[in-house]
């Protein structure tokens, strides 16, 4: 019925797929909808609609509803929850700067999907161009929390879609840099969700807002979204100032004089902005630390210009030490350059364990002389020691075996003599007896002692 080979390992080259052999191959779907059958032999598989997918190994065997079929080298299923998640990079360098390989995972079923880019599709007579796509297409169930994971830094404008008639995804995108990104949802740029104050961040997604709902979640650096079938995602870089400042606030403190939305207005009217153009990205102890944003004005025909005016205001604002903070600050940077340094405070400092100092020993050399005063020799003290210990071993032995000799002739001895002073009475007695009867002279009585 259907054969789906394995992408063969010569693929794997420089003119064709770098690393390892292009994926796409192993990531088809195939559907089947009011299917009918005929003739014979019939396939196992007689259901009207059903799905073939290509043998993967941590894809293919995490779904639902499949069984695999040796003779596909394949799987059989009837799972309407499987389609396909297409992603491609829009940056200039889109052809030259590889990032694969690229990483699809999903916690919940152990589902796990090495992605290759698209092999190379420029031809120059008889020569590739080595121009490889940064496209990626990956099967999976359209259901869940996926994670995609970069080997190199990720493209900056990104395109998403899910392929599936059914289905909603929520996807999370590690970065590796802090950065300032939007989300647009079939042309539509979406909010963010609103701060979470237990979290110190933006809101967890809920899928309720569908398609483009999205957050970002500074400090771990992470973009995440929910995807429906069709609904094309498009992720934009902001020009921002990515800022931070650390003050000595508690995290009561800050909430209980306004939290995020004042912070945002008190450092707004200070430099001069709208509040809009504020943008908090996490807050978290050590003691108080807020990370933000700040874009430029929408209407702004320069934003370039723009921004390099607020952050030239936003740094003599922090090193004046004014109050719109609402605490002295400890510490402060723009752009990843201090501002305010705090000498005291460096949280990624890891403590140094003092080593204990190692005293070695020289070891005291061993001899043995002879003299004409006599005999001597040098021993080390464990040396001497150990044969201190075997003489008198040797001595418990010696005495041990002599006491024991001693004891047992003594035994002997005192056992003989009693047996021989036993055998002297008993004859005297009879000598006397015989004596008596006139039987034996007293002259002839004689006794032998051993």
């Amino acid at each position: 019925m259907a054969y789906i080979m394995d992408p063969p390992e010569r693929w794997n080259n420089v003119d064709d797929c770098i690393g390892f052999p292009c994926t796409a191959p192993s990531n088809v779907i195939f559907k089947f909808t009011q299917t009918k059958f005929s003739g014979m032999p019939q396939p196992f598989i007689r259901d009207r609609t059903f799905q073939i997918v290509p043998d993967l190994a941590g894809v293919s065997d995490t779904y639902a509803d499949c069984e695999y079929v040796e003779s596909w080298n394949a799987w059989g299923c009837t799972n309407a929850n499987l389609g396909q998640l297409m992603f491609i990079g829009d940056d200039p360098d889109w052809e030259d700067r590889n990032v694969a390989p690229v990483w699809l995972t999903k916690e919940e079923t152990g589902y796990s999907n090495k992605l290759n880019h698209q092999m190379d599709h420029v031809w120059d007579g008889f020569y590739t161009g080595k121009l490889h796509k940064q496209q990626y297409t990956a099967q999976l169930e359209t259901f869940g929390n996926y994670t995609v994971e970069y080997t190199s830094t990720p493209f900056k404008l990104m395109r998403y879609e899910l392929r599936a008639e059914t289905g909603i995804i929520k996807l999370k995108v590690h970065y590796w840099n802090a950065g300032s990104y939007e989300v647009y949802a079939n042309g539509q740029r979406m909010d963010p969700t609103p701060w979470d104050k237990e979290a110190g961040s933006a809101a967890e997604l809920t899928g309720y807002r569908g398609c483009g709902e999205n957050r970002y979640v500074g400090v771990q650096n992470f973009l995440e979204f929910m995807m429906t079938p069709y609904c094309l995602i498009e992720i934009k870089p902001v020009d921002a100032i990515l800022s931070n400042v650390r003050m000595s606030w508690t995290m009561d403190e800050f909430y209980a004089s306004g939290g995020v939305t004042s912070f945002a207005d008190r450092v707004a009217g200070a430099l001069g902005i709208h509040a809009s153009q504020m943008k908090i990205v996490a807050v978290y102890e050590g003691s108080l630390v807020v990370d933000y944003e700040i874009q430029p004005d929408s209407s702004s025909s320069n934003s370039a210009a723009e921004l390099r005016a607020i952050e030239t205001n936003l740094n003599t604002l922090v090193a004046s030490g004014d109050s719109s903070f609402g605490a002295p600050v400890l510490s402060a940077s723009t752009n990843g350059e201090a501002v305010v340094e705090d000498p005291t405070y460096n949280p990624a400092a890891k403590p140094v364990i003092e080593a204990t100092p190692v005293v070695v020993k020289e070891e005291e050399t061993e001899t043995l002389s002879i003299s004409d005063e006599g005999l001597y020799i040098n021993l080390s003290a464990p040396a001497r020691n150990s044969l201190i210990g075997i003489l008198v071993v040797l001595v418990l032995i010696v005495g041990g075996c002599f006491g024991c000799g001693t004891m047992v002739i003594c035994f002997y001895s005192i056992t003989k003599a009693s047996q021989q002073i036993s055998d002297v009475q008993k004859q005297h007695a009879k000598n006397q007896e015989l004596k008596k009867n006139g039987q034996v002279n007293a002259s002839e009585s004689q006794i032998d002692i051993d």
